[in-house]
């Protein structure tokens, strides 16, 4: 059960940081077409996000925070 928890957990911090990464990229672009994709990605991203979150709480666990440090090297992949 342990494993479960960790894999929920890590998928749910690998999720936040495409999300986080979407959202910063999606600021940056210009075509239109483009970001309609990155919305439908990141909406995506989320309904995932969603179901992992909900099989956390079915082993009492909660989804945990980014550190700042997994945010900043995020951030760093994304830059333009």
């Amino acid at each position: 059960m342990d494993n479960n928890r960790y894999i929920l957990n890590e998928l749910n911090k690998g999720i936040k940081m495409g999300m986080d990464s979407i959202s910063n990229v999606s600021e940056k672009v210009q075509d239109d077409r483009f970001k309609q994709d990155l919305k439908y990605q990141y909406d995506e991203y989320n309904k995932i996000l969603n179901e992992v979150n909900t099989e956390l709480t079915r082993f009492d666990d909660f989804p945990k925070e980014l550190n700042p440090m997994q945010k900043a090297m995020g951030w760093m992949g994304v830059e333009i």
